[in-house]
């Protein structure tokens, strides 16, 4: 398709057309801004209402790092470096029994299946993060590695 020949009054208004095309997305982004802000203020100013008319306010839940098995930030730590020691993606039960050795947990009296879940919480948080990934599925399970 040719080029089209454009006279310096085209070329003007297709110019003009930009500036203001410029201005608008700029105009749109404070507008966002503002409305982002504004935004912010309801929720307090509903729990102010909701504390006149005497209801409860629910209070939020804060996830925690602390685990039943583990301080914060300890389960985490040994999950990376159990999978930092290895050569090659390891599966989530190999992860759990390797981390129960790390920590010193007896396998006898631990209840496995409920620690294996919570080392399961811990690999997401941490594929989630970036930090590790899925390098495939194997059956039912996961194998696991550091990126």
């Amino acid at each position: 398709m040719p080029t089209p020949i454009l006279s310096p009054d085209d070329l003007l208004l297709i110019q003009s057309l930009r500036h203001k095309k410029e201005a608008i997305h700029e105009k749109v982004a404070v507008l966002k801004e503002e409305i982002a802000r504004l935004s912010s203020g309801l929720p307090h100013i509903e729990a102010i209402i909701t504390l006149l008319l005497g209801d409860k306010i629910k209070q939020k839940r804060h996830r925690s790092s602390q685990t039943f098995y583990f301080k914060g930030g300890e389960g985490k730590k040994h999950c990376l470096d159990v999978l930092r020691g290895a050569n090659s993606p390891i599966d989530t039960g190999k992860v759990t029994l390797a981390v129960i050795h790390r920590a010193g947990f007896d396998k006898e009296t631990l209840d496995f299946k409920s620690f294996q879940k919570s080392i399961l919480n811990i690999l997401k948080g941490l594929e989630s993060r970036g930090l590790i990934k899925v390098a495939r599925r194997e059956g039912m399970g996961f194998l696991w590695e550091v990126v």
